[in-house]
């Protein structure tokens, strides 16, 4: 009888195995079973607690020294177990019937917050044009008119009648015609008059539209414009005019340049605040004139015709309408603009000739009467001083008249006049000048009345 081999100490594995061969071979039908079963009820992946459901390799190495029927069964069981995994991790492409199943309940939350994920998450696109837009009021460097690479016209510099015939300046007219002639009249010469500029650039560009047959080239354009502009507006587009390095593209160009200077890209606020500071005055507007300022005004200010009637209405004085016309006119949106300003001017010419008329009555009764006495004149201060009568001095009997004589007489010592001391004489004045005449007529009676007024020179008494 050979004698059997020695396989040494059995391992904790092939122990395991053998421990567990009663019961894995009973039930090796009921597994694989089962595994079909969970195949056709339960999608991998689905839930989150499918773990369960997937059976993992060992991860403990087997002894190959001892190869018994337990281990042939457990590898068999071990592939067979591998090959379901590799089933279930195959994606499964979605069925009509997992459409429209309804989702467990762990997930009712999660699709309910998904709106505002959506919501919270940043939209990258959009972050990444937010960086790359221009701010407001600004040209990038390449589109500037100022030597930009690629310009690109913006106000008014972009109306069509300026669009370029090429790339550059040599570009040629296509709708050149030789035979054609330019119209006799030429756009005014720009001065740097700021509130001109706009109209001349209007004018450039009619006459550039009108003229489009008779320029050869754009260079020809680019000339008109050049010649058009003085003083400092021209030493602007001389540089780049004749240029070699940045030359002017187009006509277009330097009109967008001359604009970026002189032009006023906020006209719609500045004509919004003239509306506000407008007032029209009666006694020195003409209604006419003041309505074509107010409708000028209002399309720079970009104010729709619904609003032009009450726009117009905000710049009459308070009070212009006491019997409310034209305000049930601005509230009525059948009544048309043009209706309004009809009622206006009306409103205004009659109150101008109902002025008028006021004023000729008054002046025609100013001349007609004398004006009436209102005030009494009692205790008014006359303006001129009455005519007080000189009074008769008597030079001779002045020298012969003595002190004590006029003391007894009660009469003044200084002009011989009774009700008043020589202190207080009022007739100073006159004996002076009656003194003057006798010296000039009777030179013998002014010595004596001298050498009296010597003698008596010494006294200083009040009569």
């Amino acid at each position: 009888m050979p004698k059997k081999k020695d396989w040494g100490t059995a391992s904790r594995s092939s122990a395991r195995q053998a421990s567990k061969k009663l019961d894995e071979e009973p039930d090796s039908k009921a597994t694989a079973a089962n595994c079909v079963q969970q195949e056709e009820d339960v999608v991998p992946g689905t839930f989150p607690d499918d773990e369960h459901n997937i059976a993992l390799p060992s991860i403990e190495q087997a002894n190959d020294s001892y190869t018994d029927e337990s281990s042939v069964l457990s590898d068999f069981t071990q592939l067979a177990v591998n090959d379901q995994i590799l089933r279930d991790t195959q994606p499964i492409p979605p069925s009509k019937e997992m459409a429209d199943a309804e989702p467990p309940a762990w997930a009712l939350p999660l699709i309910a917050a998904l709106p505002l994920l959506e919501q919270l998450k940043p939209d990258q696109a959009k972050e990444k044009k937010k960086e790359q837009s221009v701010p407001r009021h600004s040209t990038p460097a390449e589109h500037s008119a100022f030597g930009g690479t690629d310009f690109k016209p913006t106000g008014h510099a972009a109306h069509k009648s300026l669009t370029p015939f090429g790339d550059n300046q040599d570009a040629e007219n296509p709708d050149y015609d030789r035979r054609a002639r330019e119209t006799r009249s030429q756009p005014d010469v720009f001065e740097d008059d700021k509130e001109k500029f706009e109209v001349w650039l209007f004018s450039i560009i009619e006459h550039l539209k009108d003229n489009l047959e008779c320029f050869r080239n754009e260079r020809a354009r680019m000339t008109l414009v050049f010649n058009r502009v003085t003083k400092t507006s021209q030493e602007l587009l001389k540089s780049r005019y004749m240029s070699e390095d940045n030359p002017f593209a187009s006509a277009q160009e330097m009109l967008a340049q001359l604009e970026a200077i002189f032009g006023d890209p906020d006209a719609s606020t500045t004509a919004s605040q003239a509306l506000n500071r407008l007032e029209f005055d009666i006694k020195r507007d003409d209604i006419n004139i003041f309505i074509a300022k107010v409708n000028a005004l209002a399309d720079k200010a970009k104010i729709g015709i619904s609003e032009r009637k009450r726009t117009l209405f905000n710049c009459l004085k308070p009070g212009f309408d006491p019997t409310g016309q034209l305000r049930r006119l601005i509230l009525n949106p059948q009544e048309s603009y043009e209706n309004f300003v009809d009622a206006l001017t009306a409103a205004v010419v009659s109150r101008t000739e109902g002025y008028e008329y006021r004023q000729k009555s008054k002046d025609d009764q100013r001349d007609s009467s004398p004006p009436l006495r209102r005030k009494s004149e009692r205790h008014v201060r006359r303006a001129t001083t009455p005519n007080i009568s000189k009074p008769a001095v008597d030079i001779k009997k002045l020298v012969n008249l003595t002190q004590e004589e006029a003391r007894i007489k009660g009469i003044c010592f200084g002009c011989g006049i009774q009700g008043h001391r020589r202190a207080e004489c009022p007739n100073t004045k006159h004996v002076i000048q009656a003194f003057r005449r006798t010296r000039l007529e009777d030179p013998v009676d002014a010595q004596d009345l001298s050498e009296s007024d010597e003698e008596e020179s010494g006294n200083d008494s009040d009569y």
